[in-house]
């Protein structure tokens, strides 16, 4: 089986750190990157084959729903499941990102494990990129 590719994003070093460590130990799970800004988040996505992206909505640079919002406009051959991971827990926010792409959201502090099976459930359900 194809290891699932993982792109986190997210303001927090220690974040990074500690979920990266976290989800390096299991088996199934690829790291591919671990970014601290929204651009950086766009060039791993050009460079990388990615099947669900940890994205913070709060990042330097562009946020995570300027992510969002260029993800839409990107010729992505299949487009990453996105989880997005934040502090912010207004309902405004949860929808905004939702109707841009976020497949799932989840509030901090999140529990490790729950989020290794949320990214295992989204991983098995591909997007396929629609233009309108």
């Amino acid at each position: 089986m194809d290891k699932i590719r993982v792109l986190m994003a997210d303001k927090s070093p220690k974040v990074l750190e500690d979920l990266g460590e976290f989800l390096a130990g299991k088996e199934d799970l690829n790291v591919v990157a671990r970014v601290e800004d929204g651009l950086a988040v766009l060039d791993v996505l050009r460079a990388n084959e990615v099947d669900v992206i940890i994205l913070d909505l709060v990042m330097q640079k562009l946020d995570g729903f300027d992510v969002l919002e260029a993800m839409q406009r990107m010729q992505l051959t299949k487009r990453p499941r996105v989880i997005a991971l934040t502090a912010l827990g207004r309902d405004d926010f949860i929808q905004r990102a939702i109707s841009l792409g976020a497949d799932y959201y989840m509030l901090k502090p999140f529990d490790y494990a729950m989020l290794a099976q949320r990214i295992r459930t989204f991983a098995g359900t591909q997007a396929e990129v629609h233009s309108e």
